[in-house]
């Protein structure tokens, strides 16, 4: 055979005329053989670059993943069995020199976008196109035959029958008898074929699995003796058996295990050789697994800057790929966990992507990975702070504008908080209780006449000490001045962190009436004692939603709604037993400490004057609301406080001899 002129690289880009209208080649194709030209009995890999010239870098798919060598099938030829090509795996594709190829012989190789077996969701719409290249044989150094040569010589080998001869018009006279006993005539030489061995016994129970990196090949073997020799596994398409075939090395061992990452239905045939020639195949199928994306892919903040990504398990994972800020480089996960802290992470909204990885056991074998699933989720500073700015008045309470404790109304405000933890099953109810802020109380605001600074802070406008009346806006709201410092501080109602997606905050707020002499407010209050008799609203107010009768009012259906609704909620609550009734009673006197905001009822008894109940009230906060609050411009609360009938089928009005009607101005900031 002439040998032909060298070719170092010939690159030619062809349009396939596809199904689809329209398609075209936007991207820089190179298809490169590393070894060129290519020794018989050798492989080399082929290259396949893309570049999408628009960005100068490799294209990327619907999935969001790369264009790469797995998108395209890749092809040789050449007219025999001189040249053959054999996939390591999706990604790696070589060019091999067979034996009994002549040097100087010129093959071409094609790839083909979009590859056969690229399934839809990873392949770009309109484009089609093949890329070629040439490749020469050289001389053999050794006498290894790759093994994709081996299977097209046994396909090669396969018998075909010959067409029968042409009819010509000499007439050819018959062969002379052959006597069907004795000897043969005399001159002539008998040929006798040689019978092919029958079939031998066929592997057992052959079992094929694996996930979307690598397929299990299992058998067992034949309960005969002698036993095989050796085992071959062939693989290929079901519905194209010429397409993808792959051949393993012979085998000693009841199993084999194939880089195979192309969907679709395939077979799998073992065959059993044995000493003496004979051969037996038995066959199964295997539909390839299709790479899963992670599920429930979500961010939790749990700190400042620093959130918990969680998705759901990947049968057959081997690890998952996280990407995202703050560095925005994939990270390893071993598939024995599901979560992933990130940390240093700016304030505003990022993203991550989490993608799962298959490998095989073998060695070195090929990754092979799901299109990603993202989530987003904006990083905010959690830290919060609940101040009551102001109280404004539109009507004041009935008493007597002389009374001893000071010139119409002296009020102060008393709070406490308590943090839950949400439920993770998505359902936005409130799972537990973390924790228990005590009750605080601000300074009493009103008339200061013949009182110390300790007592009272002046506010109001019914004298020139002070005195709050209808109108009136008392501002600002200042904490319980102490001994050390007579400084006016902001009353802070609570501060603290409030995580996105894991905590609720529910503040109670009270506003106080002050009638009752100075010694009779109970001033410290830790969590009571049952056994401990304690004095002041506010002292029967902790007890009662402290102890058995109020642990879970947080938990009833009313609050619990207002928790799993978007925007900050103020909700009533149930009736609270400030002493040892569920009323307040003969308030005509106007001589005693009382809620302002009571509910008059008609559950009264003879002979208890004018009575009134007091039902909790809520602010249900989160760190969702309140930033939901703060994006609209809206800093503020406003809880309202007045005496109201409260009867069935009643519209609500002011109670005779109560009238308070009082609006509590509560300021949310952010701390750093």
């Amino acid at each position: 055979m002439p040998r032909y002129r060298r070719v170092k690289l010939l690159l030619v880009v062809r349009l396939i005329v596809p199904a689809l209208a329209g398609a075209q080649t936007p991207w820089i194709v190179t298809l490169t053989p590393t070894v060129n030209p290519l020794p018989i009995g050798t492989c080399g890999p082929v290259w396949v670059k893309v570049v999408d010239p628009a960005t100068q870098d490799a294209p990327r798919n619907p999935s969001g993943g790369m264009v790469t060598i797995a998108d395209f099938d890749l092809t040789v030829s050449h007219g025999g069995t001189s040249v053959t090509g054999q996939y390591t795996d999706a990604s790696h594709w070589a060019a091999c020199g067979c034996q009994g190829a002549s040097s100087g012989t010129v093959a071409t190789i094609t790839a083909k976008y979009p590859g056969a077996l690229l399934s839809a969701r990873i392949r770009v719409p309109k484009v089609a196109f093949e890329t070629t290249a040439t490749i020469e044989l050289t001389a053999a150094r050794s006498s290894w035959d790759p093994p994709s040569c081996v299977a097209a010589k046994r396909a090669a080998a396969t018998p075909v029958p010959a067409p029968p001869a042409a009819a010509t018009a000499t007439t050819v006279a018959p062969p002379a008898p052959v006597p069907l006993t004795g000897a043969p005539p005399s001159g002539t030489r008998t040929s006798v074929p040689v019978a092919a061995p029958p079939p031998g016994p066929a592997p057992q129970d052959i079992r094929v699995g694996g996930n979307p990196a690598e397929t299990s090949v299992f058998w067992n073997f034949p309960s005969t003796s002698p036993s095989p020799v050796k085992y071959v596994v062939e693989r290929w398409k079901t519905s194209d058996p010429a397409c993808c075939r792959a051949i393993s090395p012979d085998l000693t061992s009841g199993s084999w295990r194939d880089p195979l990452m192309w969907p679709g239905s395939w077979t799998y045939q073992v065959t059993a050789i044995y000493a003496d020639g004979r051969r037996g195949s038995a066959t199964a199928t295997y539909n390839y697994p299709e790479p899963e994306i992670p599920q429930g892919f979500k961010a939790i903040q749990v700190a400042r800057d620093t959130v918990v990504l969680s998705w759901q398990p990947v049968r057959g994972a081997s690890s998952y790929a996280v990407g995202g800020p703050p560095s925005n480089i994939a990270v390893r996960v071993d598939s024995t966990t599901t979560t992933l802290t990130v940390g240093g992470l700016p304030l505003g909204k990022a993203t991550w992507q989490v993608a799962a990885m298959y490998r095989g056991t073998v060695a070195g074998s090929p990754q092979q990975g799901s299109a990603f699933a993202t989530t987003s989720h904006t990083v905010v500073n959690p830290n919060y702070r609940l101040v009551a700015e102001a109280i404004r008045v539109t009507t004041e309470t009935a008493d007597a504008p002389l009374s001893e404790d000071g010139k119409y109304d002296e009020v102060y405000v008393a709070s406490f908080t308590e943090l839950l933890l949400r439920a993770t099953d998505g359902s936005g109810k409130s799972q537990a209780l973390i924790s228990r802020q005590p009750i605080r109380l601000s300074a009493v605001h009103g008339d200061i006449t013949g009182l110390l600074p300790l007592d009272r802070t002046q506010a109001g406008s019914a004298s020139q000490n002070g005195g709050i009346r209808a109108g009136d806006v008392v501002i600002p709201i200042v904490a319980q001045p102490t001994a050390a410092s007579l400084a006016k501080v902001q009353f802070v109602l609570w501060e603290g962190q409030l995580l996105p997606g894991k905590h609720d905050l529910i503040l109670r707020p009270m506003l106080v009436e002050v009638d009752e002499p100075t010694y009779a407010l109970a001033r410290v209050l830790p969590d009571p004692d049952p056994r401990v008799v304690c004095r002041g609203v506010p002292c029967g107010w902790g007890y009662y939603m402290w102890g058995p009768a109020g642990a879970d009012l947080a938990f009833k259906p009313g609050p619990q709604a207002a928790v799993a609704g978007s925007q900050i909620a103020i909700v009533e609550g149930d009736l609270v037993w400030l002493g040892g009734n569920s009323q307040l009673v003969h308030l005509e006197n106007q001589d005693r400490d009382r809620p302002i905001g009571l509910a008059r009822r008609n559950m009264v008894d003879d002979g208890m004057g004018l009575t009134g109940s007091w039902y909790d009230k809520m602010v249900i906060l989160s760190s969702e609301k309140i930033e939901a609050a703060l994006a609209a411009g809206r800093n503020r609360i406003e809880v309202r406080f007045w005496d109201h009938w409260n009867l069935p089928n009643t519209p609500q009005s002011t109670i005779s001899y109560l009238n308070g009607d009082y609006t509590l101005v509560i300021r949310i900031e952010r701390m750093p």
